[in-house]
Parts: C-alpha cells; structure tokens; sequence
C-alpha cells in the first residue's frame, strides 16, 4: 500500500511542480522542499520494495537500518551547514528536520527489532512510514498553497 501511494503522490508531484515551477524555482524554501519530497517519496517506494522482495527478516532489518541512517543524516546535515556554519537557516525548517530524524529513527528502530523480534519490528516500520507519508503529503500541501498565494499577490497586482 505505501509503495503504490509514494508512486502515485510521485507523478502527482510532477504534474503540481511543473504547474507551478516558475514560483517553487524563484522561492530557495519551496524548491528545497519539493527536492526533498521527491527524495523522501523514492525513499518510501524503495523500502516498500525491499519488505516485498523474498529475503530473510534480519537482512531486511539490517537494510531498514542503512536506509535509515543514511536518510536521517540528509534531514540533519543541511541545518548543521546553514544554522552552524553561518548562523542562517535561509528559510529551513528546525522542527521539520527534526520530525523527519525522529521518523527515521522509528524506521531504524523497526528495522533493529526485525533482527531480534520479528512481530514487532513490522508494526513500528508501518507506522514510522505511514507517518511519513503523512507529513510528505502536509509538505506538499504547503508548497501548493505557497505558489497559490505566489499567484493572488501576482494577479491583485497585475489588477491594479
């Protein structure tokens, strides 16, 4: 279910961003966030494939880890640059960057429980990612309603 609705949301992403590409390219925030819904969805359709291929549990936990590790230090890396480094976020969200890590860190968690408690394990990945597919979706609610208003400023004035 996650891997069909992470494709579908991918060619929905496609058609909403080439919409409305002049604004999401102008504005660096919504640019960033769509580059990181796309990753964020091809993420998801990945590891909905991996749970699908025959394999034994522990080595799928032990790729849920990878994943997941991998993917939590692309939502924490951009902040230490931008806030660290020059004491400007530039339009990066704390909070976002910290509920993807944390979701990350869920999966991580469903993946380390495969290996020793296989029952379990399952349940805390399906919600890690159905949590994350959910903030995907309020991502890209966001960004839609950002060009939207990009256009009603655009149109009063050309109104004027």
């Amino acid at each position: 279910m996650l891997g069909g609705a992470a494709a579908a949301l991918i060619g929905l992403l496609f058609v909403a961003m080439s919409l409305h590409l002049d604004h999401i390219m102008k504005n660096g925030v919504f640019r960033w966030r769509a580059r990181n819904n796309l990753l964020y969805l091809l993420t998801l359709l990945v590891i909905s494939s991996l749970i699908l291929i025959p394999q034994p549990v522990a080595l799928l936990g032990a790729e849920l880890i990878a994943i997941n590790a991998f993917w939590s230090r692309n939502a924490l890396v951009p902040l230490y640059k931008r806030f660290v480094r020059r004491n400007d976020l530039g339009g990066l969200s704390v909070r976002r960057a910290f509920v993807y890590t944390g979701i990350y860190c869920c999966g991580a968690l469903g993946g380390a429980l495969l290996i020793y408690r296989p029952g379990i394990g399952m349940y805390v990945v399906a919600a890690a990612y159905l949590a994350f597919l959910s903030v995907i979706i309020l991502n890209a609610w966001e960004i839609m309603l950002g060009a939207w208003n990009a256009d009603a400023k655009k149109s009063s004035k050309s109104e004027r």
